[in-house]
């Protein structure tokens, strides 16, 4: 079994999905045109990484450190650059929806749930940070803040910084 970088992502990659029902597979739904199922889709990958994050830091065993490799290569190399992504692509979209007033109503209300849930993602994923990849993070992510100028990103950022933030490992 090869372990190495993209082999542990893939293994993570694979906790995604889930074959025996479309409905809850994270793929079909992170690609999926509306919100609600883009939510779903983050809210899959929050639990994965919390409730195997959870589990993992309960077990000392050789099979539970190759489970935590994988887990810190999904987390950063897959979750926290997609799930900021999200979180700042979805306040784009909601600032570009506003201008339509009728359909801004429903794709604010769509989307809002959205956001945070990136936002938790990022938070989820940073728990399986090498410390001193988590004080990076965080670092960067307080300095971008002031810089940013658009209230609604400036917005789904503070959500980002929160949730990294109250992710703090125990070092």
């Amino acid at each position: 079994q090869d372990s190495g970088p993209r082999a542990l992502v893939l293994q993570g990659l694979r906790r995604l999905a889930r074959n025996d029902d479309i409905d809850a597979d994270f793929f079909e739904n992170i690609a999926h045109i509306q919100p609600h199922r883009r939510s779903r889709a983050l809210r899959r990958l929050t639990s994965v990484l919390e409730n195997t994050f959870n589990h993992s830091s309960n077990t000392e065993t050789r099979t539970s450190s190759f489970v935590n490799d994988e887990l810190r290569a999904l987390a950063t190399e897959f979750a926290m650059p997609l799930s900021y992504r999200i979180a700042l692509d979805v306040s784009e979209i909601s600032t570009n929806a506003s201008k339509h007033v009728k359909a801004a109503e429903s794709r604010n209300a769509a989307s809002s749930d959205v956001y945070p849930w990136a936002a938790a993602a990022c938070g989820s994923a940073v728990k399986h940070f090498p410390p001193s990849e988590y004080r990076k993070v965080l670092t960067r992510l307080l300095h971008r803040l002031p810089r940013e100028e658009n209230e609604t990103r400036l917005q789904s950022m503070y959500l980002v910084v929160v949730a990294v933030a109250e992710s703090c490992p125990t070092f």
